[in-house]
């Protein structure tokens, strides 16, 4: 939209919070919540990332001339490859003087030393992406000896209102940092510690939304008809369908799927694709050392042998399973692109509101409400959602843990390494039958999935797929 004073100052909105961009100026925004509060923002991206930075409140802080003016200047700070929000840096120290660490260096050097070796892909994804969107370009410029917990605070607090959901990651990579900088005895406190109580809202609530029936049937359809590559599409229905991370699924291969001489289909997810190694196998603090034989990280998960994580796929399942010779299964746009969707993609899909130009009319239309039209949902509420229908389908809470892929604790954790495949299979089964009543559509016969066994035909288990069902809590992800 043009930026005009008079039409700036009449923008409402009904969403929590909405932005509106500048034909004249790219990057340059207007974000304007719903209680009529007005800011202008600078819109942008810096080695991958994407970053916002606030440029005043308008009208009462700054008007739309200064504002601009702002832009400018920040723009051509991007343009010049420096990141616009970035402090100036510390001055060199003399040539005499002993090198000062800091934060960003030792960043850098526990991602490249313990995280990229101990870690899954997964979190070592997530904690690079913390430090390089989060934590360097506030605090990297400064020693980290000198950083106090204060300095921690304002960062946690920004990051909280920012984004919310990478408020944790922010401070489980500044904890582990600083802990592996006192574990190398190149510091001696961590400054981290006790920000929790001080930033409360950086834990946040469990959610417990999932989707009933007639939200389940009508996100189903308006799925379908609603625009997104068919990737994205496939890769959100089979979240709900196989009761998967979003991560996991995006990263599906080719090679990841086992075809059985009967037709069947296992899907085996690499320890490296999981959210993280569920065994919560944890090192002693004062065994970390760094380099060495006993060069074990800061108290937090490591990987170890535990066995792959089988997913049964069903005939339902399979019908969104894009045929590809090799690699991944759900790709980016572009006919010669290899990578896979994120998880953001799928997210996207989810709550953006998408309007198109009617032809006819010249007028913007909306061909697809956030969030289907449906109140507020994620991708992950899907797994939620599998997960409480299970149940009520008759599906163990001891099977239903398993299909998820949570952690079993204590004892049986240790000793019990058995994979569970039947119960598991037997467990998506009993979930497609219930999602296809849901849907209103007829379930595959049960001899489709059990060739010459007549009695499971008929819904008689096996012996040695009934299982007690022990009284364990699940764990919420």
């Amino acid at each position: 939209m043009k930026f005009i004073d008079k039409g700036l100052r009449a923008l409402k909105t009904e969403k929590p919070t909405e932005i509106f961009r500048s034909e004249q100026h790219p990057g340059f925004a207007i974000e304007v919540s719903r209680s009529g509060s007005k800011k202008f923002v600078f819109i942008y991206k810096i080695k991958g990332f994407k970053r916002k930075m606030p440029l005043g409140r308008f009208p009462d802080g700054i008007s739309l001339a200064n504002a601009t003016e702002k832009w400018i200047k920040a723009r051509n700070l991007l343009k010049s490859g420096t990141d616009p929000q970035a402090p100036e840096p510390c001055p060199e120290p003399e040539s005499e003087a002993p090198k000062v660490l800091l934060l960003g260096d030792l960043a850098d050097d526990y991602l490249e030393k313990y995280s990229k070796k101990h870690h899954t892909e997964v979190w070592h994804y997530n904690l690079t992406r913390a430090v390089k969107a989060d934590i360097e370009p506030t605090l990297g410029h400064r020693p980290a000896a000198e950083i106090t917990r204060a300095q921690i605070i304002e960062l946690m607090e920004a990051t909280v209102e920012r984004a919310p959901g990478q408020a944790a990651t922010v401070l489980k990579a500044l904890k582990a940092i600083f802990d592996f900088g006192i574990m190398r005895e190149k510091l001696i406190t961590n400054p981290c510690y006790l920000v929790k109580m001080a930033v409360p809202s950086i834990n946040q609530e469990s959610r417990k939304r999932y989707l009933s029936d007639d939200e389940i049937r009508h996100m189903w359809s308006a799925v379908d008809k609603g625009p997104g590559s068919l990737q994205v599409k496939c890769a959100l229905k089979l979240l709900l369908i196989t009761a998967q991370r979003p991560e996991e699924v995006a990263q599906m291969k080719t090679e990841d799927i086992e075809k059985t001489e009967d037709g069947l289909w296992i899907w085996n997810m690499p320890i490296s694709k999981q959210k993280i190694n569920k065994s919560k196998k944890r090192k002693k603090k004062n065994d970390i050392s760094g380099d060495g034989e006993n060069a074990n990280a800061v108290d937090v998960a490591t990987v170890d042998e535990r066995p792959i994580h089988r997913v049964f796929l069903t005939e339902l399942a399979k019908e969104f399973i894009i045929p590809v010779e090799e690699g991944y299964i759900f790709r980016g746009p572009g006919k010669t692109n290899t990578k896979p969707i994120t998880r953001c993609s799928i997210s996207k899909l989810v709550w953006r509101e998408v309007q198109h130009k009617n032809s006819e009319t010249k007028m913007m239309e909306t061909v697809k409400l956030p969030y289907y039209g449906l109140a507020e949902w994620t991708p992950h509420d899907l797994r939620r959602t599998a997960r409480t229908l299970m149940g009520r389908a008759g599906v163990s809470k001891f099977r239903a843990k398993r299909v998820i892929g949570h952690s079993i604790g204590g004892i049986e954790g240790v000793y019990d390494r058995y994979k569970y495949d039947p119960q598991k299979k037997a467990a998506l089964i009993t979930w497609e039958e219930e999602l296809l009543r849901v849907l209103g559509k007829p379930a595959p016969p049960r001899e489709t999935y059990y060739p010459g066994q007549t009695e499971i035909v008929v819904g008689i288990l096996p012996e040695e797929l009934i299982d007690e069902d022990e009284d364990e809590e699940d764990e919420d992800d």
